[in-house]
């Protein structure tokens, strides 16, 4: 997804050098992931940052907003009061393919943990968000709501989290960003047209 890049040695040793306040270490979560059906699971790996150790944290804005319980329910209840046809979407790898970082002291680079196969004494520089950095929600949040404001959608006045698209002041889709998690509701005409998108 090119959220990262692995540095040469000569490339890692400058910023060693350089800028070692930048670089931060990361680590492999493994877990099983529970799947349907009783005792079925798949092993599940994700690269994540320390994101403690952001030489940023404190300097920006990390509030990322998620649906209540409420707006969730009041979605599904005028869904079915208007007709649409619902689909639950849960994106792979999200914050990887969030807008890239734009940080103004400069870069991110993190020292690879055991699990990465990487030559020795290679950093990765940081081009999106990865798991771990604080804003990594933030800025993923805004890409969903860039890409859907690009679509036509627009923001409801209840919920933050809640997209709308009219097409001649009917609603054609909604949607609602929990995350990576999407709740999708269109009409059989418009979930063409979205799924293109």
């Amino acid at each position: 997804l090119k959220a990262a890049r692995i540095l040469s040695k000569e490339e890692s040793a400058k910023v060693l050098r350089d800028q070692p306040d930048r670089v931060i270490t990361s680590r492999m979560i493994r877990r099983k992931k529970p799947m349907p059906g009783v005792g079925s699971f798949k092993y599940k790996s994700r690269w994540c940052l320390h994101g403690h150790m952001d030489p940023d944290s404190g300097t920006f804005e990390v509030f990322s907003p998620m649906p209540s319980t409420e707006s969730i329910t009041l979605f599904f209840q005028l869904s079915s009061n208007l007709g649409l046809s619902v689909s639950f979407l849960d994106i792979k790898n999200a914050f990887c393919q969030a807008n890239k970082l734009d940080r103004p002291q400069g870069r991110i680079f993190a020292r690879p943990c055991e699990g990465i196969d990487m030559p020795e004494g290679c950093l990765i520089e940081i081009v999106a968000p990865i798991y771990g950095l604080d804003d990594s929600p933030l800025r993923w949040h805004r890409t969903l709501l860039a890409f859907f404001e690009d679509l036509g959608f627009t923001r409801s006045l209840l919920e933050p989290c809640w997209m709308v698209k009219r097409i001649n002041g009917q609603v054609v889709a909604q949607v609602l960003i929990k995350v990576d998690d999407l709740n999708i509701a269109t009409t059989q005409a418009y979930l063409p047209v979205l799924k293109e998108e």
